[in-house]
């Protein structure tokens, strides 16, 4: 007697949910690089705007000084401001080599999900592929009981005429 139910039924289920979530780990990896990205966009930004801070702050003072209005103290107060903003630069500038950092470890883990997501539907293929097979077989057998069962009827019935 033929089996009716799929022996591989709950591997099929269980490669169904691998692939499920290896495209979910795959769209999140995807979702992270994009903030890691969208991070460096921001960091670079506050960058440029601490340079130009710097720069508008600096000619405005240089232009006082060329008056006449600057004493040597605010110069020396300036001087330090400036360090700071300097320093605030710096820091800045490894904020983004930071966020770079990680954004190329996003890209990475994107890679490795990515990977596993074509893995993963692999190995649902497989399966699926092996469960046609043996829906086509289970269709054949089936037929083949139906042509003997008709058989059988068409051979009782020239009997029962004779």
């Amino acid at each position: 007697m033929a089996q009716d139910v799929y022996e591989l039924e709950v591997l099929l289920k269980l490669r169904e949910r691998a692939r499920d979530q290896a495209q979910e780990d795959a769209a999140s990896a995807l979702t992270e690089q994009a903030r890691c990205q969208a991070h460096v966009l921001e960091c670079e930004a506050a960058r440029e705007r601490a340079l130009a801070q710097r720069k508008r702050e600096s000619e405005a003072f240089d232009n006082q000084c060329a008056s006449g209005q600057v004493g040597i103290a605010q110069m020396q107060q300036f001087g330090d401001y400036l360090r700071a903003l300097t320093q605030k630069e710096r820091a800045l500038a490894q904020d983004i080599e930071r966020a770079e950092h990680e954004v190329e470890l996003a890209r990475e883990e994107v890679a490795r999900a990515q990977a596993a997501l074509t893995q993963a539907a692999k190995q649902l293929k497989a399966v699926q592929s092996h469960r046609e097979g043996w829906q086509q077989e289970q269709d054949q057998l089936a037929r083949r009981r139906q042509d003997a069962a008709m058989d059988e009827i068409a051979s009782r019935r020239w009997r029962e005429q004779q």
